[in-house]
Protein backbone atom coordinates (compact mmCIF):
# COMPACT_ATOMS: atom_id res chain seq x y z
CA UNK A 1 0.00 0.00 0.00
CA UNK A 2 2.23 2.12 0.63
CA UNK A 3 4.13 1.69 -3.04
CA UNK A 4 1.00 2.87 -4.49
CA UNK A 5 0.46 6.38 -1.97
CA UNK A 6 4.37 7.33 -3.02
CA UNK A 7 3.04 6.65 -6.58
CA UNK A 8 0.07 8.82 -6.35
CA UNK A 9 2.71 11.59 -4.54
CA UNK A 10 5.23 11.68 -7.06
CA UNK A 11 2.37 12.24 -9.89
CA UNK A 12 1.20 14.78 -7.99
CA UNK A 13 4.28 16.29 -7.74
CA UNK A 14 4.57 15.78 -11.44
CA UNK A 15 1.84 16.97 -12.53
CA UNK A 16 2.21 20.48 -10.27
CA UNK A 17 5.09 20.82 -11.92
CA UNK A 18 4.04 20.75 -15.37
CA UNK A 19 1.96 23.40 -14.69
CA UNK A 20 3.86 25.70 -12.69
CA UNK A 21 5.97 25.84 -15.87
CA UNK A 22 3.20 27.70 -17.94
CA UNK A 23 1.14 28.37 -15.46
CA UNK A 24 -2.04 26.67 -16.88
CA UNK A 25 -3.57 22.98 -15.50
CA UNK A 26 -4.71 23.03 -19.13
CA UNK A 27 -1.10 22.84 -20.54
CA UNK A 28 -0.10 20.39 -18.06
CA UNK A 29 -3.08 18.18 -19.07
CA UNK A 30 -1.95 17.99 -22.65
CA UNK A 31 1.66 17.60 -21.82
CA UNK A 32 0.83 14.59 -19.33
CA UNK A 33 -2.11 13.26 -21.24
CA UNK A 34 -5.05 13.67 -18.67
CA UNK A 35 -8.00 16.23 -18.18
CA UNK A 36 -7.48 20.07 -16.89
CA UNK A 37 -9.84 18.45 -14.14
CA UNK A 38 -7.80 15.79 -12.69
CA UNK A 39 -4.55 18.04 -12.88
CA UNK A 40 -6.30 20.59 -10.49
CA UNK A 41 -7.72 17.84 -8.17
CA UNK A 42 -3.99 16.16 -8.26
CA UNK A 43 -2.50 19.71 -7.42
CA UNK A 44 -5.52 20.07 -4.69
CA UNK A 45 -4.77 17.01 -3.02
CA UNK A 46 -1.17 17.57 -3.37
CA UNK A 47 -1.45 20.92 -1.40
CA UNK A 48 -3.38 19.28 1.40
CA UNK A 49 -0.99 16.85 1.36
CA UNK A 50 1.25 19.86 2.25
CA UNK A 51 -0.88 22.14 4.25
CA UNK A 52 -0.04 24.99 2.06
CA UNK A 53 -1.54 26.84 -1.39
CA UNK A 54 1.10 26.41 -4.72
CA UNK A 55 -1.48 27.88 -6.57
CA UNK A 56 -3.28 31.45 -6.61
CA UNK A 57 -6.32 30.42 -8.47
CA UNK A 58 -8.19 33.61 -10.18
CA UNK A 59 -10.66 32.62 -12.10
CA UNK A 60 -9.69 31.02 -14.88
CA UNK A 61 -5.94 31.58 -14.04
CA UNK A 62 -3.58 30.31 -11.74
CA UNK A 63 -0.34 31.43 -10.42
CA UNK A 64 2.29 30.03 -8.01
CA UNK A 65 1.89 31.59 -4.40
CA UNK A 66 5.38 32.69 -2.92
CA UNK A 67 5.42 29.05 -1.50
CA UNK A 68 4.64 27.41 -5.19
CA UNK A 69 7.44 29.19 -6.59
CA UNK A 70 10.18 28.24 -3.77
CA UNK A 71 8.56 24.91 -4.02
CA UNK A 72 8.60 24.46 -8.08
CA UNK A 73 12.28 25.69 -7.95
CA UNK A 74 13.02 22.93 -5.41
CA UNK A 75 11.07 20.60 -8.15
CA UNK A 76 13.84 22.25 -10.92
CA UNK A 77 16.60 21.79 -8.55
CA UNK A 78 15.89 18.05 -8.05
CA UNK A 79 14.88 17.27 -11.61
CA UNK A 80 18.18 18.54 -12.80
CA UNK A 81 20.65 16.93 -10.13
CA UNK A 82 18.52 13.49 -10.94
CA UNK A 83 19.60 14.47 -14.56
CA UNK A 84 23.03 15.11 -13.97
CA UNK A 85 23.71 12.27 -12.00
CA UNK A 86 22.41 9.70 -15.12
CA UNK A 87 24.76 11.59 -17.28
CA UNK A 88 27.90 11.51 -14.83
CA UNK A 89 26.78 7.57 -14.67
CA UNK A 90 26.68 7.03 -18.29
CA UNK A 91 29.90 8.62 -18.86
CA UNK A 92 31.44 6.69 -16.21
CA UNK A 93 29.97 3.66 -17.49
CA UNK A 94 31.03 4.39 -21.33
CA UNK A 95 34.76 4.87 -20.45
CA UNK A 96 34.74 8.20 -22.58
CA UNK A 97 33.33 11.99 -21.95
CA UNK A 98 29.79 12.24 -23.58
CA UNK A 99 29.08 15.42 -24.38
CA UNK A 100 25.40 16.79 -23.99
Amino acid sequence: MRHQFDDVLLGSIELFYLAGEPGSFTAAATAAGVTPAAVSRSVARLEERMGVRLFARITRHIRLTDVGRTYFEECLHSIYARHSSNYDDAASHSGSPMTP
